[in-house]
Formats: C-alpha cells, sequence, structure tokens
C-alpha cells in the first residue's frame, strides 16, 4: 500500500530505509513519478536586497550548470554579493525532478566534501539561498544531490577569484 505521496509524506531517514531494502523496480517507479511532478519557483533578484537590507546587488560569480549520471539540468548558477551578505542564486534553472534534493557546496564535487545548503526549493525556476557563511572559493562546485537515492543530479563549478 505504498503510493507515491506516502513515500514523500515520510521522514528522509525513513525513505532512505525504504530505499536500501526495496527492489530497483519499485525505486525505479518511485524515480519515474518524482520526474512527472516538476515543481516551480520564481524568485527574483530583489528577494535578495530585501533580504540583505542594502540596495547594492553584485554578481561575482557566474557558471553553468550541467546535468551527470544521465540527469538534464540546465541554467545559471550565480553568486552575489548585497551588502553584508553573499547568495547563490539559480536562473532560467532546470534539473530533473527527484525526492529529497538538496544543495551542496563542495571542494570537489562530491557531498563527502561538501556544505549542505538545504533542500531545493523547485526544480524548475529562479530562486535564491543564502551562502553568506561559506567560502565560496573553498567551496566552489555547486551539486544537486538526493541523500535517499544516492543520486548526484547537476553540478556547476566556479572559478576562483583572485
Amino acid at each position: 500500500g505504498l503510493t507515491y505521496e506516502k513515500f514523500i509524506a515520510l521522514s528522509e531517514d525513513q525513505k532512505s530505509f525504504l530505499v536500501q531494502n526495496m527492489p530497483m523496480s519499485t525505486r525505479n517507479l518511485l524515480l519515474d513519478e518524482a520526474r512527472n511532478n516538476p515543481s516551480f519557483a520564481a524568485e527574483g533578484k530583489d528577494l535578495i536586497t530585501a533580504q540583505s537590507g542594502a540596495t547594492e546587488l553584485r554578481m561575482i560569480k557566474l557558471t553553468q550548470i550541467s546535468g551527470i549520471k544521465g540527469y538534464d539540468a540546465d541554467g545559471t548558477a550565480s553568486v552575489f554579493v548585497s551588502g553584508s551578505m553573499t547568495f547563490l542564486r539559480l536562473q532560467d534553472f532546470g534539473v530533473a525532478s527527484g525526492i529529497d534534493q538538496r544543495l551542496y557546496l563542495t571542494k570537489d564535487g562530491t557531498i563527502l566534501t561538501g556544505i549542505d545548503i538545504g533542500p531545493l526549493k523547485a526544480s524548475q525556476g529562479d530562486q535564491n539561498y543564502d551562502i553568506t557563511s561559506i567560502d565560496h572559493d573553498t567551496y566552489n562546485v555547486l551539486i544537486i544531490y538526493s541523500r535517499p537515492f544516492d543520486l548526484y543530479y547537476a553540478y556547476a563549478k566556479f572559478i576562483k577569484t583572485e
């Protein structure tokens, strides 16, 4: 009696346990259902200045997002500074929808060296993330990853600034 809706409502630990113990065919059915249920966001750059309380907004890095391991992804990832805060912005963004996708900034493209930024807000559309406390020169590879399924969906590598 496990439906997609019931599975999605479980905690991440419960999902991980079930995924490890389910047949591959069931796992693939869940992932197929996720791909058929994209989510959408439309956050403007004005939300960055509103959150920072500053009027200044300066882009300091920009790179293309690419899909990995057979997953589609596109759009740009950029780093913006506004006042004393720093933000990661995904623009014209799209990635194959998945379950419990999270954003990481990493040193080498694996989550083991990464800092978890939090859950992906949506699989499609513009979105902003506060990364003020993260050294984006050291943690310069963005990864989109699903912990329960141990799947890497997308990456973007920023060039270190001088």
